[in-house]
């Protein structure tokens, strides 16, 4: 139990210090308290398991490194969303084209295991900044293009 703290104190300590980070494709690449909450939850009804939480509150913690040495997305989705927009002193929803990116990046976990993480960005138009949305650890894939190998992360 103790040990489950000590990983979310240091997730919230590692949000505190990175709530912006730099990127050498995007500009600045904000991190909001809602992508904490994905971390622990599915959705609004539905919250992960423990030992999906804590895959992902270590993963958490290699983003900084990961969005600093990605010089190229892996993925890319569009879609048209609904997004609120302050209009004078409202806020209104506004159909727009959201950008989601995906970086890709297999990372070694110990000795002789490698973990698979991708990383989920948001761009929404005539917004400054791009929003961090979640990490994904070890998800299926048929094949392997383009993936970066890091023993150093």
């Amino acid at each position: 139990m103790d040990n489950d703290y000590s990983l979310k104190e240091s997730v919230l300590e590692y949000y505190e210090k990175h709530k912006k980070i730099k990127s050498p494709i995007w500009w600045d690449i904000k991190i909001t308290p809602q992508s904490l909450r994905h971390l622990e939850n599915k959705d609004k009804n539905h919250k992960r398991d423990k030992n999906q939480i804590d895959i992902r509150y270590k993963c958490f913690l290699l983003i900084d490194k990961i969005i600093k040495k990605s010089f190229l997305y892996q993925e890319y989705k569009e879609e048209l969303q609904d997004v609120l927009i302050k209009k004078k002193w409202k806020k209104v929803k506004v159909a727009m084209k959201v950008k989601y990116f995906w970086l890709v990046w297999i990372v070694q976990a110990y000795q002789w295991h490698w973990i698979r993480i991708k990383v989920v960005i948001k761009k929404v138009p005539n917004w400054s900044n791009c929003e961090f949305i979640s990490v994904i650890p070890a998800w299926n894939m048929k094949w392997y293009h383009r993936l970066y190998f890091d023993e150093e992360l």
